[in-house]
């Protein structure tokens, strides 16, 4: 099926031009369309990997996901197919690769470029928010650079649709997913939660985009134990030279109690 891209496609009507990564199930190829011309990510996987991890309907539920996104600030999905043996989704291709990649090498964001990316990734946020979509997983390394400096959120492989169908609230979460240094108190302690769990995760991602580091796994020798209690009792420390209105945002995203986070709104409805 198409979502705004070439259609009817096939393995065949494109040029394979390199691997730009490895994934999980499979991995992503820099393709060109041989009759538009364009170049765009295809994400190659193995239905093989799938059914051995019992993931097929994680993946299913990614394309989904991706077909209802159509946001300058999220990584779009153009079209998806499949053979026998596996699945494509042909996705924009984003040529300054991961924002992990520029923060590993630098160091931190400066600060002008840094107030741009989060103004850009609040507006993701709050669209995927607004269509009752938890990302779950924003980090340094789900953040895709464009071509002419603009950010884009990408991977929606652990996000979840949690409409209520009933009431048109929220439906909670349960599952303890995401990466270790960027998951939220509730989710720690396997509370119900909801979109609240994506502003800790923000929190957790301005606050790297400044200092170079998470704010509770920050040194490659710290306890995991200690970490994660800092996280649950939302202790941080404030690097030096962080300015004041970052560390203010910083402050309002990150409180161990979810109600507290700015923006969030009281809990979600419905059964986890």
């Amino acid at each position: 099926g198409g979502a705004g891209g070439p259609r009817g496609v096939r393995t065949r009507d494109f040029d394979i031009l390199c691997v730009i990564g490895m994934g999980a199930y499979g991995r992503v190829l820099q393709v060109r369309h041989k009759r538009n011309r364009k170049v765009y990510a295809m994400k190659v996987i193995s239905k093989a990997l799938l059914r051995k991890k019992n993931h097929i309907s994680y993946m299913q539920a990614e394309r989904d996901i991706m077909t209802k996104v159509d946001h300058p600030f999220v990584v779009g999905l153009k079209c998806s197919f499949q053979t026998p043996e596996k699945m494509f989704l042909i996705m924009d291709y984003m040529p300054g690769g991961e924002l992990f990649f520029h923060l590993d090498r630098e160091g931190f964001i400066l600060e002008e470029v840094a107030r741009f990316y989060v103004a850009e990734l609040t507006l993701a946020l709050e669209f995927l928010h607004s269509i009752h979509i938890i990302h779950r997983d924003l980090k340094p390394e789900n953040v895709l650079v464009c071509h002419d400096g603009h950010v884009c959120l990408g991977d929606l492989g652990l996000a979840k649709h949690r409409r209520d169908a009933r009431t048109g609230g929220w439906r909670a979460c349960r599952t303890l997913c995401g990466t270790d240094s960027y998951v939220a108190p509730e989710t720690l302690r396997r509370d119900r939660y909801g979109p609240s769990a994506d502003v800790w995760q923000f929190g957790c991602f301005v606050f790297e985009l400044f200092a170079g580091r998470s704010p509770f796994f920050g040194a490659a020798d710290e306890d995991p134990r200690a970490a994660r209690r800092a996280a649950l009792e939302g202790r941080w420390d404030c690097p030096e030279g962080l300015p004041a209105d970052a560390r203010d945002l910083i402050g309002r995203l990150l409180p161990p109690e979810p109600l507290q986070r700015l923006g969030v709104v009281p809990a979600p409805s419905g059964p986890a």
